[in-house]
């Protein structure tokens, strides 16, 4: 059959685009179809445990497995609506960021208004969902949902080998994205629906599943109505940790997300009384702490890096500055490159 067509499938170019297009239907298979899949899947198992299995996922770390780091499944239940509903978001814009062609030409990208009017820079998106989330992205996913049977079940033992994988994938996924694929303000899509859910993801599931499912594993928790409050620098170190990262992170890359994130969580855990003094202090130090760094932060790079943090605006002129009467070159034309110094987080 491909011997009666037109073309030469041995000439290198045909090679190398047939080869882009099945690398690109696969990647488009592989990542509109199990993403949704998975992601579904993980809410899915999440609501069962909490709502059709007994004892449910809250009664388990409010009742029978209290530590002292213990979240009110409210406040905790608001955080995981949010970042699913960013997950879902996430699957949408798999959707519209293939709707064009990735080899479009990088000189003249691709841009397509959504429903809320913002331009879509699909030509960086694309790149940035398959290699940046990619396949981990749904890994993940489905790690996490096992390791919500297991927890719900109460084999603690396999719930800290699946929740620490978990936390390996997403460092693995956002250090990606940080590195190779860092968000900016002329792209805020990629920041809300690509960026947003990698981290909050990576937060909640390293800065509170973790530690305790870590304590409850080990023996660090008891059984209400006992209110005895023990193991109260265990849980201080936990919130110390994650309050020492937020704030070296608000301060030095002004992570909006994580910030906001980390003093929501801080709130979850204390937000269920009782707690110990040792914890009740951090969560409050911490709670003020992280907001004040990243404000500190945010108008120290105002103030001092206004001038090279310039975007220029599609279509504005670019001033020309003529050079000094010593120098001898002619004027050179800027070209409209992402400053890197408006990077988020």
């Amino acid at each position: 059959m491909a011997g009666n067509l037109p073309i030469d499938f041995s000439h290198p170019s045909v090679k190398s685009l047939v080869a882009w297009l099945t690398s690109w239907i696969e990647a488009l298979i592989r990542l509109q179809v199990l993403t949704p899949l998975s992601t579904l899947v993980q809410i899915a198992t999440i609501l069962a445990t909490e709502f059709i299995i007994s004892p449910s996922l809250s009664k388990i770390i409010k009742e029978y497995h209290h530590t002292s780091i213990t979240p009110s499944t409210s406040f905790l239940g608001i955080f995981l609506v949010i970042l699913w509903g960013l997950q879902i978001g996430y699957c949408f814009l798999l959707v519209i960021a293939w709707f064009v062609n990735p080899q479009e030409s990088a000189e003249r990208p691709f841009s397509l208004m959504n429903p809320t009017g913002v331009k879509i820079q699909r030509q960086a998106m694309s790149k940035a969902l398959v290699h940046g989330t990619g396949m981990s992205f749904v890994i993940a996913n489905w790690v996490m949902a096992a390791y919500a049977v297991a927890f719900s079940t109460q084999n603690f033992i396999p719930a800290i080998i699946l929740i620490g994988l978990v936390v390996l994938i997403l460092i693995f996924v956002n250090l990606r994205l940080v590195i190779y694929y860092p968000a900016a303000w002329t792209r805020p899509f990629d920041y809300i629906l690509l960026h947003a859910p990698a981290r909050l993801f990576l937060l909640v599931t390293a800065t509170l599943f973790l530690p305790l499912t870590a304590f409850i594993a080990d023996g660090h928790d008891w059984t209400l109505p006992r209110h005895d409050l023990d193991y109260p620098w265990e849980g201080f170190a936990a919130v110390a940790v994650s309050g020492v990262l937020a704030t070296i992170i608000a301060g030095w890359r002004r992570d909006l997300v994580w910030s906001a994130g980390t003093v929501w969580l801080l709130w979850c855990i204390g937000g269920l009384k009782p707690k110990s003094t040792p914890v009740m202090i951090a969560v409050i130090v911490f709670s003020i702490l992280i907001p004040l760094t990243f404000m500190a932060s945010l108008i120290l790079h105002m103030i001092y890096g206004r001038n090279e943090g310039r975007v220029r605006l599609e279509g504005e002129e670019t001033p020309r500055v003529p050079p000094p009467a010593s120098r001898g070159t002619p004027n050179t034309q800027v070209g409209n490159h992402e400053v890197q110094s408006d990077v988020w987080g």
